[in-house]
């Protein structure tokens, strides 16, 4: 179990995204074989950096989909060409989810954590939950 969180805003500091990516930034099968689970402890929205999902694109992931490979794993970040295609199709969007709820994705999804522009701290619990046969 870990923990994701996107801190308050600095003064005179430009809030940053993350670069759009997958968790699978290394050579894995094109069928499920890893869940995140996440767990906001506080309400999540667009404001306190919700994090940015792409939906669908689970499908897409393969390390020739991604930028900067280092030996037989890549960086994770999604190719610029590939996420303007992705967006004419179908835009991104951050969910609002409420504190306690419980958000499972697939591993490869493309996502982004996002900017937190409240004064609130804005803190989700994360697991991975690999499948059994997986190694």
């Amino acid at each position: 179990m870990s923990g994701n969180s996107a801190l308050p805003p600095v003064p005179g500091v430009t809030p940053q995204s993350q670069p759009v990516h997958t968790d699978a930034d290394f050579d894995h099968p094109e069928s499920p074989f890893a869940l995140v689970v996440n767990v906001p402890l506080i309400d999540m929205d667009i404001t306190n950096g919700s994090t940015e999902v792409w939906l669908g694109t689970h499908t897409i992931t393969s390390l020739a989909a991604q930028e900067g490979k280092q030996g037989d794993r890549a960086s994770g970040r999604i190719a610029k060409h590939l996420l303007e295609q992705r967006r004419q199709m179908r835009a991104p969007c951050q969910p609002l989810v409420k504190k306690g709820s419980i958000v499972i994705r697939d591993l490869r999804l493309w996502h982004a954590g996002k900017p937190n522009s409240s004064n609130d701290v804005r803190v989700m619990l994360a697991m991975i939950h690999f499948a059994p046969w997986y190694r």
